[in-house]
Order: C-alpha cells, then structure tokens, then sequence
C-alpha cells in the first residue's frame, strides 16, 4: 500500500513538474521572441537612416554580412538584397503577415472613422492595406496621412523619427479643410520614446489628444496588429514600447 502511494506521489509530482516546465518554457519562448522583435526593428530603424542619408551604397559598405538585408521600394521592388541577385527576385508587395491577417476575415457592414499617420517610406503600403480593409467592411473610413518631417528635414521619411508638433500640425490641417478624421488615431509605435508616451520632440500623447481632439494609439508592427487595431476600438499593443529604439530631438 505504501509502495502504491509513493508511486502515485511520484507520478503526480513528475506531471505537475513536466506541465511547470512546458509552461515556463512559453512563457520565455514568448518573452524572447518579443526581445528579438524588438531588436530587429531598431536594426530596420537604423538601417533605413542610412540609406535615407547616403543611398543605398550605405547598405553596400556594412561590415556585418552575417545576416541578409532586402532593401525594396514603395511598390515592392527590390533594390538591394545581400545574398542575393535583385534581378532575380521577384516584387514583395505582397506582404505575407498581412495576406495571413485578412485571409480569414468574413467582413461585414461597421460605422467607423479613423486615422492613420506614419512616413512616407511606408504611407503606400499602408494605403494598400487600409483599401482591402475598407472594401471588405462598408462603412468603415480610414484615412491615411504621410507625415512630412520639418524638424529634421524633408528627406527623412521613416516614421520612427516623426516628431508630436509635426504630427499635430499637419494634421490639424486636414481638420481645418473640414475633413472628419474620426476619433482615433493610429501611429507606429516606434514613433514614441522607448517606454514613454513622449515624442522626439518631448510632446507627449496626452498633448498630441488634446491638440487633436482624437484617442491616440500606438500600434506594434505586424499585418495582425494593423488588422487589430483598425477593426477593433479596445485594440492595446501587448507590450508597453519597452524595447524600441530612443533617438534624442533637440531644439533647432
């Protein structure tokens, strides 16, 4: 009888520590995943600087050839890849997370108006992707600003480097034009401090609101999330901007 008890205990004890060490397995397979999430867009961010400054020879003269790099334009062509010939490569226009994200929608008729402010490098994308989300839900307005960068300079185009009075300023424009930008408005996350709701500029999002008269939220990167965040109205990143990268704007 003892035998058969201890043999239970020790059963039992071995499942609750093989289902302990699944879960605590997820748990770091998530948290680690996110990590590198994070690393790889600030790498994108920096990547995108220099080519914006010095041409795509930016790309060409980096020393680290341990890891691929595909440069493309706004319509998809590739203009850089570092493993591979471009001539070769066919157009990436269509971005796989964002086929995955919509091919399951069923769509339906909703009322809804918002906006969406990002850069310039990115604004013909998302002008694709937010067309197949309003043609699959009726109803459902979404406007699409690029935002023009007076605080560095014109030819910056990436959204990471966006200041809050660029943003309001341009966007108070459309109001003035009597265009009705709704009641939220995304951006990209990485358009904020890393774990701050503060721009470049140090304008925060509660003043970016009130300016606005708009719910601001931040979006993390993925066709998901712009899935998400465009359909549904509680849409919350599940990280708290913790890992994007911190760039310091100083008065001009």
């Amino acid at each position: 009888m003892t035998k058969k008890i201890f043999k239970s205990t020790v059963l039992v004890s071995a499942m609750i520590l093989m289902l302990g060490s699944a879960l605590v397995m997820g748990i770091l397979y998530r948290y680690f995943g996110k990590q590198l999430d994070g690393e790889l867009e600030k790498e994108a961010s920096y990547l995108a600087y220099g080519v914006e400054q010095s041409g795509v020879n930016y790309l060409e003269h980096l020393k680290q050839k341990d890891a691929r790099i595909t440069y493309i334009d706004a319509s998809g062509n590739v203009l850089y890849d570092s493993q591979a010939d471009i001539s070769s490569m066919e157009n990436h226009s269509d971005r796989k997370e964002f086929e995955e994200a919509v091919k399951h929608l069923e769509g339906k008729p909703m009322e809804r108006t918002l906006t969406i402010a990002t850069g310039k490098l990115t604004y013909p994308t998302i002008c694709q992707f937010a067309e197949r989300l309003t043609k699959l839900y009726p109803g459902l307005v979404v406007h699409v600003y690029a935002i023009r960068n007076d605080f560095f300079g014109e030819t910056i185009t990436v959204s990471g480097l966006i200041t809050g009075q660029d943003l309001v300023t341009q966007l108070l424009e459309y109001k003035e034009r009597g265009v009705d930008l709704g009641e939220t408005l995304l951006i990209p996350s990485n358009m904020l401090r890393t774990g701050e709701e503060v721009f470049l500029d140090d304008m925060t999002v509660q003043q970016v609101e009130e300016a606005l008269e708009m719910h601001l939220t931040a979006i993390e990167p993925g066709g998901q999330d712009f899935v998400d965040a465009v359909l549904d109205e509680g849409y919350q990143m599940e990280r708290e901007n913790e890992e994007f990268v911190y760039v310091n704007a100083y008065d001009r």
